[in-house]
């Protein structure tokens, strides 16, 4: 052999060396993340099992709980019962936010039934969205206002999301029923 080609071999088994190193160590912090990830996970999944800690999501999956003497009931009985009792915050704000996306389907069909058009039917919606639900949590509900950040956080809870829906059903049946 050359001692050209002899170079080249011997760097080239270098290089191959070189990077099995870095293979190898870019295994080696794979492998530890991995363990790392494993050990915190094996911690939550105790703690889990143990009822240390409760996720948002298992939270919201549970929809009953235990009142008076044992009798269970779901988070729409509650809503549609009068001065119910609401242990969670989140389970009161999660029935305000879909009560109000279903006011805005019904109000976006009957906009875009009867012909209404404009900056009047988008007004109306406001009013009767907002109105309907300040009389449910005031009037209906009598809940603490307070408790949930005051009167006007409990108005606007959802309402940038209700407004879209409201308009999308509203051009959709408009359009539908109106567009020639």
């Amino acid at each position: 052999m050359t001692s050209v080609r002899m170079r080249r071999v011997s760097s080239q088994r270098g290089v191959n060396v070189g990077r099995k190193a870095a293979d190898l160590n870019a295994c080696r912090r794979f492998y530890s993340r991995v363990s790392r990830l494993l050990n915190i996970g094996s911690r939550v999944l105790s703690c889990l099992n143990r009822g240390d800690i409760m996720t948002s999501s298992s939270k919201r999956k549970e929809e009953v709980h235990v009142v008076n003497g044992g009798v269970k009931q779901s988070a729409w009985s509650k809503a549609i019962s009068c001065k119910a009792v609401w242990e969670e915050k989140d389970e009161f704000l999660d029935v305000v936010y879909w009560i109000r996306q279903i006011i805005a389907v019904i109000l976006g069909v009957i906009w875009g039934v009867a012909p209404l058009k404009g900056f009047l039917g988008i007004v109306i919606f406001c009013v009767i969205n907002a109105g309907v639900l300040y009389v449910y949590f005031s009037s209906f509900q009598q809940v603490d206002e307070e408790e949930y950040g005051g009167t006007w956080e409990l108005t606007k809870e959802g309402f940038m999301t209700s407004f879209a829906l409201f308009l999308v059903v509203w051009i959709i049946f408009y359009t539908a029923l109106h567009y020639d």
